[in-house]
């Protein structure tokens, strides 16, 4: 390689002393010798393996003959276990004195995590806590212990909490669950100067409006309600805008926690707020401290919501995902739209952090229906090979996979690439396995948005949207995609492809 980019400079009449990194990163783009032969040697076995005729079989006979002179307990072609926080090894670790689960921000303060890393991992941790019994029944017995449920520590609202919330330089009042009256609960945000030497205080009372698919709470103002103490009025309302009242709580400190403080804006242009928290979880939280039973209340307003239901996901999205409560919430959208023979979706998929150790995607959708109303939302982070491209592919193929057999599907999206390479491909018989290896990047989402669309014979219609024009419905789900990257809820993983073309793919 060096004799080669030596005899290059020459020819560029550049001085050998010119430093090789701009012939690859920087100016002229040259692939690295190495990196071009471990391509090809890795998309010739991914090849080989899923072959079908003689190439394919002889491949698998020559694995097997590896595995048996080597005394390999699985194939060489096994799925690699998953890699392990090395920092923590004992359950002790991520428990408080009271023996509740950490709250994430306890967690990175304890292990000096960064606080731009999301904690997938930790997120996993709680999942599997909560919804494996059989996990939580070992530890029962290890610890000798009666665990019905595994409840995260939350965090009371007080002076050192906005003592830390102005350390962190997070500019958006935190959002508060007040339970003076409980089970009744309040939801709002404190009003200035807060005396913590007495305790109440004066919150802005909020309702909530909807529950979304991925528990993410819509809120509003509330403009009175029976428990109104006091009123706000605006001093100066905007242009053509009707004067309002809105109502205020007086409330008790030592029964308010924090439902959410982060460093990402919960506001959007139509007056309401966008949460993302589990209300599920913090209610829960309320119960176990106060050591009431309550009837956790539902939403009936809402066709999205997920609160307190039990559903039986079906046998496919069970056999493609991993089950957690953002695939609860994707079968019951799926559910809704069984019926329907046309949908309307505007997708979006967000790369934060790009070309970094924190990169973070999210993809989602709303469905749109004819008489311009949003019925469904539906937002989930993405893992593995950060890019826009994939990110907006992943959107796409979330709405294609809830949309039922032989319905007419429209996509509107503002990635034109999308566009092409799902056109370009579905509209070519002869696209090949050869041809899915020989894509740079996403192969495996085409192939699977590719392989869904002939299985539904679905009737695809793609409307390009340009961005940020105003476009009430794509800003929309550009903004819940935005707050998706600072969601608690667990990520969506598929642990099984839609396509039978192709049999071994790289993890």
């Amino acid at each position: 390689m060096n004799r080669f980019l030596s005899t290059f400079k020459k020819k560029l009449r550049l001085s050998i002393t010119t430093p090789n990194e701009i012939f690859f990163n920087k100016i002229y783009n040259i692939k690295n010798i190495a990196d071009n032969q471990d391509q090809a040697k890795i998309t010739n076995i991914l090849i080989q393996v899923n072959d079908a005729s003689v190439l394919g079989k002889i491949t698998h006979l020559r694995l097997k003959n590896i595995q048996h002179k080597e005394w390999l307990p699985s194939s060489l072609l096994a799925i690699l276990p998953d890699k392990i926080v090395k920092k923590i090894l004992f359950l002790e670790q991520i428990l408080s004195d009271d023996g509740l689960l950490l709250s994430t921000n306890e967690i990175r303060d304890k292990f000096n995590i960064p606080t731009i890393l999301a904690l997938k991992w930790y997120r996993k941790i709680i999942t599997a806590l909560n919804t494996n019994k059989e996990i939580l029944s070992s530890i029962n017995r290890i610890y000798n212990t009666n665990y019905t449920n595994c409840p995260i520590t939350t965090q009371q609202f007080s002076k050192e909490s906005e003592a830390d919330r102005i350390r962190k330089n997070y500019t958006s009042k935190p959002i508060l669950l007040n339970t003076d009256n409980y089970p009744n609960y309040h939801i709002g945000t404190p009003k200035k100067n807060v005396d913590f030497d007495t305790n109440s205080f004066t919150l802005e009372h909020y309702n909530i409006d909807s529950i979304s698919n991925n528990n993410k709470l819509e809120i509003s103002r509330c403009q009175g309600c029976n428990n109104t103490t006091s009123t706000y009025t605006p001093l100066r309302p905007r242009r053509n805008q009707v004067q309002e009242l809105f109502c205020n709580i007086e409330c008790n400190i030592s029964n308010t926690s924090i439902l959410y403080m982060g460093q990402c804006t919960t506001a959007t242009k139509d007056k309401y707020r966008f949460i993302p928290v589990n209300l599920n979880s913090h209610l829960h939280q309320v119960i176990n401290s106060i050591s009431f039973i309550i009837n956790i209340l539902t939403i009936s307003h809402t066709s999205t919501s997920i609160i307190n239901q039990s559903h039986n996901i079906d046998k496919q999205l069970l056999q493609h995902f991993e089950v957690n409560s953002k695939l609860e919430a994707l079968h019951i959208i799926q559910q809704h739209f069984k019926d329907e023979d046309t949908l309307s979706f505007y997708t979006d998929g967000l790369l934060i952090n790009a070309n970094t150790q924190v990169a973070s995607m999210t993809a989602g959708f709303i469905r749109v229906s004819d008489a311009n109303l949003i019925t469904h939302s539906f937002t989930t982070t993405i893992e593995n090979w950060p890019s826009s491209l994939r990110a907006e592919l992943f959107a796409i193929l979330l709405s294609l996979i809830v949309s039922p057999y032989g319905c007419r599907v429209d996509i509107n999206t503002d990635s034109q690439n999308s566009i092409n390479i799902i056109q370009r491909i579905y509209n070519n018989p002869t696209f090949s396995i050869r041809d899915y290896f020989h894509l740079s990047n996403n192969n495996i989402v085409i192939n699977n948005i590719i392989s869904i669309i002939k299985a539904k014979n679905l009737t695809l219609q793609f409307n390009k949207v340009k961005a940020h024009n105003n476009n009430y419905f794509n800003e929309r789900i550009d903004q819940e995609c935005k707050i998706a990257h600072y969601d608690s809820t667990p990520t969506l993983v598929i642990k099984q492809q839609y396509f039978d073309n192709i049999q071994f793919i790289l993890q």
